[in-house]
């Protein structure tokens, strides 16, 4: 996985005279969107944790470990989603001050509206073209999707299934079908959503932040 420097984004911004005010601005956001990283993977390891604990015991399905399994596992699964979602708005705080020179108010920003800020003024086109990829990505909007759906409506219910998924077998959690909107989202492995989603929203995130420190150089 390639890696955004923070540092090296704080040394451009000063060579290019951004204040020393913004420059303490927008590291509190990259040390808050290196904070969600390191937790969204925190609750992605927890998560795998329990059904190794779980299977290397006794147990029955519906007993009190099996039931505290599937409950931690969800939740665990649920704060990875979380943590998620929120790395989109921080990134949008951080292009607002860097890129935007502070035109949205800190509570008004999103990354969406950052995205139709920057499309419509023409602001920095490389970066604008990494955060559609990353908005638009299918990892990005099944969480947003599912993020949106537990935070406003409802749990996304689950079920424990062993299963051949193309000839690889897999066991766990899986999240059932949802519709948010106007889409319906399909079925989701757990496992699928705290490690491939996770690991490609993370790398979608640094793809941004390159893009960004080329746009200041």
């Amino acid at each position: 996985m390639k890696t955004w420097s923070f540092e090296e984004l704080r040394d451009l911004c000063r060579k290019k005279g951004v204040s020393e005010e913004d420059i303490s601005k927008f590291s509190t956001y990259t040390t808050s969107l290196d904070w969600r990283y390191i937790r969204a993977k925190f609750h992605a390891e927890q998560a795998d944790k329990i059904w190794k604990d779980l299977f290397a015991q006794s147990f029955t399905f519906g007993d009190e470990k099996y039931n505290v399994a599937e409950f931690s596992y969800e939740a665990y699964v649920e704060a990875c989603v979380q943590s998620l979602h929120a790395m989109g708005d921080i990134l949008g705080q951080i292009i607002n001050i860097v890129i935007l020179q502070n035109n949205f108010s800190e509570k008004n920003i999103s990354l969406i509206n950052t995205k139709k800020y920057m499309m419509k003024n023409g602001k920095a086109p490389d970066v604008l073209m990494k955060i559609e990829r990353l908005l638009e990505s299918k990892e990005f909007c099944y969480i947003e999707a599912f993020y949106n759906t537990i935070k406003h409506r409802r749990l996304i219910k689950s079920q424990f299934r062993n299963d051949y998924d193309n000839n690889y077998y897999k066991i766990g959690l899986i999240f059932d079908e949802f519709n948010y909107g106007d889409k319906t989202y399909p079925e989701t492995w757990g496992d699928d959503i705290i490690d491939k989603y996770r690991e490609e929203i993370c790398n979608l995130v640094i793809e941004v932040g390159l893009k960004i420190n080329d746009f200041i150089k």
